[in-house]
């Protein structure tokens, strides 16, 4: 079994990393995803530090089977558009021009 810190660790990792990403969010959808769920993982990790109940490690069991399947659905959703680091890319490539071959 987990320990209490280790969860409120994990969570305090998942609700910063959340947090860290929300000014970088331009879809309203996102945004309110991602800020919530910012909120949500801060505030369950201060809840597993203070206070260590069967309530809360159900609704942190339950809470992190939501979180997964939604971000996990946000990640199928965007692997076929392209990132920034592709437009970068193509923008790089298209502003090189390409030397001709000699034979």
């Amino acid at each position: 079994m987990v320990s209490w810190r280790t969860a409120a660790v994990l969570w305090l990792v998942a609700g910063s990393s959340s947090a860290i990403l929300v000014p970088y969010m331009t879809d309203q959808l996102l945004l309110a995803v991602f800020a919530i769920g910012s909120i949500v993982g801060i505030v369950l990790a201060a809840a597993s530090l203070l206070r260590r109940s069967d309530r809360l490690a159900r609704s942190s069991a339950a809470t992190g089977t939501v979180w997964l399947v939604v971000f996990a659905t946000i990640t199928l959703a965007n692997l076929g558009e392209p990132g920034p680091m592709t437009a970068v890319a193509a923008s790089a490539t298209a502003a090189a021009p390409v030397p001709a071959c000699k034979t």
